[in-house]
């Protein structure tokens, strides 16, 4: 299966709006909708392309692609605090190979993060 970049901007735009919603009833409502039906939709496609690809999520060699989904794939693991990588092991280790990258180690130890 080929990576397409448009498979993570739908996830994005899936999560950005439970991210900015207001009111905590449809934020609740949303966050599981994300849960149960997006996050299962669009990792079996990426754990798919991970499969297929090798390393990465694109190939062997790391492009700004693997960069964008793995920034977005820890991002909202860290926002859910939903443990749904697991559930897809080619595609952690796509994410774990990523930030193993030295210069990805030194960036992410000097970065000034802000909640």
């Amino acid at each position: 299966m080929e990576f397409n970049l448009w498979t993570i901007n739908v996830f994005v735009i899936e999560f950005r709006q439970v991210m900015f919603a207001e009111d905590e009833a449809k934020k609740a409502e949303m966050m599981k909708r994300i849960e149960t039906a997006v996050i299962p939709l669009f990792m079996k496609k990426l754990n798919k392309v991970a499969e297929d690809s090798g390393k990465f999520f694109v190939g062997k060699n790391i492009t700004w692609a693997d960069l964008y989904a793995g920034h977005f794939l820890t991002l909202l693991r860290e926002r859910t605090k939903l443990p749904f990588l697991d559930a897809y092991p080619a595609a952690k280790k796509a994410v774990e190979n990523i930030f193993e990258i030295p210069q990805m180690k030194e960036y992410i130890a000097n970065r000034v993060y802000k909640e």
